[in-house]
C-alpha cells in the first residue's frame, strides 16, 4: 500500500474508532480543461476506484458525495474536447463515460450525498458553477430521481448548493428548493 495511502487509512480508522457513526465523503471534482487537468476524481470510475481502495484497506465508512454540477462541467469539457462526440459512445471509444447516469450506475452503492445544482454554460463564471434550478432545470431534477431511486441506498441525501449573489439571503437556494419540491410532488 502507498505511503501516503496507508496514513489516510490510519488516520481514518482512528477517527472512526474514536468518533463512533461518522462517515467520510468524497467529492467528484470537475474537469475544467480536459487538455490541461486531466485530474483524478473527474469520471465515475476514478470515485469509485479510490473508495473501493480505501474499503480494501479495511476502512469502510467512506462513500462518495456527487456533486451535479462538478459532474455536468465535466461532462461538457468531454463532449467540447472530443469532438462533440455524444457521451454514451465515449466509453466505447476508450474514453471514460462521464454521462449522469453512469456516476449513479457506476458509483450508486457508494452514494449517500448528492450536491444539488445546475450549471450554466462551462459552469466557470459566478453563479454559472452551483447554478440556482428553474423550470428548464425540471428533466435534469425528474433525471436525478429516477436515477436515485434505480441505483442508490433509501439513505440518499440531496443537498442544495448553490450559488448566492447574497449569503445572507439565500434566494437562489429557495427557489431551488421550491424547483425540486415541484417536481417531486408532480412525479
Amino acid at each position: 500500500m502507498p505511503g501516503l495511502v496507508k496514513e489516510l487509512v490510519d488516520l481514518l480508522v482512528m477517527l472512526n474508532d474514536t468518533f463512533h457513526n461518522i462517515y467520510f465523503m468524497i467529492e467528484n471534482v470537475n474537469t475544467y480543461d480536459v487538455v490541461t487537468q486531466f485530474c483524478n476524481g473527474a469520471t465515475p470510475k476514478d470515485v469509485y476506484r479510490v473508495v473501493e481502495l480505501f474499503k480494501s484497506h479495511g476502512f469502510n465508512n467512506l462513500f462518495i458525495t456527487l456533486d451535479i454540477c462538478h459532474a455536468i462541467m465535466t461532462a461538457k469539457e468531454y463532449y467540447r474536447f472530443f469532438n462533440n462526440t455524444e457521451l454514451l459512445s465515449l466509453e466505447n471509444n476508450g474514453l471514460p463515460d462521464v454521462s449522469i447516469e453512469n456516476w449513479f450506475r457506476t458509483c450508486g452503492m457508494y452514494l449517500r450525498n448528492i450536491h444539488i445544482s445546475d450549471c450554466v454554460g462551462d459552469g466557470v463564471l459566478p453563479l454559472h458553477h452551483g447554478a440556482v434550478m428553474t423550470e428548464s432545470s425540471y428533466p435534469l431534477i425528474e433525471e436525478l430521481i429516477d436515477l436515485s431511486v434505480q441505483y442508490c441506498s433509501a439513505d440518499l441525501l440531496w443537498t442544495v448548493e448553490v450559488a448566492e449573489v447574497d449569503y445572507s439571503d439565500c434566494i437562489n437556494q429557495l427557489v431551488t428548493t421550491k424547483h425540486i419540491l415541484h417536481v417531486l410532488s408532480n412525479h
